[in-house]
């Protein structure tokens, strides 16, 4: 096991933060922490990095290399060019070359010339491809992504999580994502779902995909409101209409990761 936290808490001005969070992570896998902003997603990654000290519970590590870290906020100096910065993550390993920073540079579509930019001088998807590459210089077994996506477009979003996927099938790296976007965790081993500080439900990926598959059937009725059912069958939506009250037109189509999510939420809320 590389990582295990037991009955992980973290109390700040009497208000638990992060309350008895039980997580693992073993080698190879990709594990996400899904929830909203406040859930508190960063506060876990912190205690796993040491960057903050638990209340109570603990943090087991089995890990044999640095863990490789992008953080919701990057750490890189802005008035350095890329050069330097990745100059200095780089100089942590001694058996780490320039061929293998090349690499990851054409990997994330970095070109040279942008090595001696300044690191504050460049986009928001070029500075989120550039924590990347400092994060994997040193081939790490295990991927700390919080947040790695927010604010990106599309394009960059799809770039991004292609590569990282390869590199971990290339290297057998373990993955630990934060995000609140439910459709960047569905490829996930586990998926912890985070909601005021404690894991509401952890879902395999088989469960997460069985809920992908189900079907939802809006009806909007005549009065202006609207009926919605999950998980309809396509010979159960003539019985639904039949039972509505005059209605005009209705949507019957796949659930979206979004649809889930909120589903997800709300169940917890009133569990």
């Amino acid at each position: 096991m590389l990582i295990q936290l037991k009955d992980l808490t973290k109390t700040i001005n009497r208000k638990n933060i992060v309350e008895l969070v039980n997580l693992e992570i073993a080698a190879g896998q990709f594990v996400s922490l899904l929830g909203t902003n406040g859930a508190g997603k960063s506060t876990t990654i912190k205690m796993i990095l040491g960057l903050l000290s638990p209340t109570s519970g603990e943090v087991k590590s089995g890990l044999r290399k640095p863990i490789g870290v992008v953080f919701q906020q990057s750490i890189l100096d802005s008035r350095l060019t890329v050069e330097k910065n990745l100059a200095f993550r780089q100089a942590l390993y001694s058996d780490i070359d320039n061929v293998w920073r090349q690499d990851l540079l054409e990997r994330f579509e970095l070109e040279d010339s942008l090595l001696q930019k300044k690191y504050g001088v460049l986009s928001g998807g070029e500075k989120r491809k550039v924590d990347i590459v400092r994060a994997l210089l040193g081939k790490p077994e295990l991927l700390i992504l919080d947040e790695p996506t927010t604010g990106l477009d599309i394009q960059t979003r799809q770039l991004i999580w292609q590569q990282i996927h390869s590199l971990r099938s290339e290297m057998g790296m373990a993955a630990l994502l934060t995000t609140h976007y439910l459709e960047e965790a569905e490829d996930a081993d586990f998926v912890y779902m985070m909601q005021s500080g404690r894991v509401t439900r952890a879902l395999s990926r088989q469960e997460l995909k069985s809920r992908f598959r189900q079907r939802r059937l809006v009806v909007n009725l005549a009065d202006g409101t609207a009926q919605t059912f999950s998980g309809v069958l396509p010979n159960e939506v003539p019985r639904i209409l039949g039972n509505q009250p005059t209605w005009n037109d209705f949507d019957y189509r796949p659930v979206t990761m979004d649809d889930i999510f909120v589903s997800l939420v709300k169940e917890d809320t009133h569990a």
